[in-house]
């Protein structure tokens, strides 16, 4: 193992997206380590010499990237890949290749390769194949964050509770409740319809508004205006948010009709349950 590799695996911090570094020569790798992954919000967790070691340290440490080589021995880059995606999906991939390898990497695309860069490869341009790889990475945290959240804001509401479900995991139906659910909570401040939402789940418009209806006992537009109006709700504690500007924030374009909405739901028109909210605070 490189000498000055004890040191930099011990690297690390909160937040810190985790590196694997691969190649077979001495010089690629200590090439590699000269460049400031800190500067990119990364840390190097291993560095492996050959396939199978970068299979291993990849296994252990379960990166959020692996940049590596294609011509290794143990087995090479593309065997690599295969393993990976089948074992740690959620992990990127980033190509090192030689000109005469360029084909040969061009057949990783199919697989869960981001990019593939031909050797000699300046540090600048793995800089930047990096930046695109950790802004995907973001948006796919930031994805599955935000629907955790509104999974959680689901079964809050009733939705996603055990008696709005069947607990049947086997009925395929219920997983695409779920999932309607999910879009619907993750839209609700655009202009979303049934027909929307059915094409988001590959499902017929009837079908979609019968399965909602029989699975939670709410139809569509229930739904939708439950989430909203819990959401509003929750924005009126912000004093600074003018009324109208809630309503654009959950769907409404007439601040008049969303206050009538908010009325039916809550029994106060916003700006009255704003004031009690205040009033319940002293």
């Amino acid at each position: 193992r490189d000498q000055i590799l004890e040191f930099l695996l011990q690297q690390g911090g909160d937040g810190v997206m985790k590196l694997v570094l691969a190649d077979d020569e001495h010089i690629v790798r200590q090439g590699l380590l000269t460049i400031k992954w800190e500067d990119l919000g990364f840390t190097v967790v291993g560095v492996g010499t050959n396939g199978l070691e970068t299979l291993d340290l990849a296994r252990k440490t379960q990166p959020h990237l692996v940049l590596t080589d294609i011509r290794m021995p143990g087995i090479d880059g593309i065997e690599l890949a295969k393993i990976l995606q089948e074992e740690l999906p959620a992990t990127k991939i980033i190509f090192l290749t030689a000109h005469h390898d360029f084909d040969y990497a061009y057949a990783a695309v199919k697989m869960n390769v981001m990019d593939f860069l031909l050797k000699p490869t300046e540090p600048e341009e793995i800089l930047a194949s990096v930046e695109r790889v950790k802004k995907s990475i973001q948006q796919e945290i930031e994805r599955k964050n935000t629907m955790a959240s509104m999974s959680r804001q689901l079964s809050r509401h009733g939705l996603l509770a055990d008696e709005g479900l069947p607990s049947d995991l086997e009925r395929p139906h219920k997983r695409a409740v779920q999932e309607s659910l999910e879009y619907i909570a993750a839209n609700y401040k655009e202009d979303i319809t049934l027909a929307s939402t059915a094409e988001a789940v590959h499902l017929s418009t009837g079908y979609l508004c019968r399965l909602l209806k029989n699975e939670t006992g709410q139809t569509f537009l229930e739904i939708l205006t439950r989430i909203r109006m819990e959401q509003a709700a929750l924005l009126l504690q912000d004093r600074d948010m003018m009324i109208y500007e809630i309503a654009e924030q959950v769907g409404f374009k007439d601040a008049r009709y969303f206050s009538r909405v908010f009325r039916e739901h809550h029994g106060l028109n916003p700006t009255d349950y704003r004031t009690k909210l205040f009033q319940e605070e002293r």
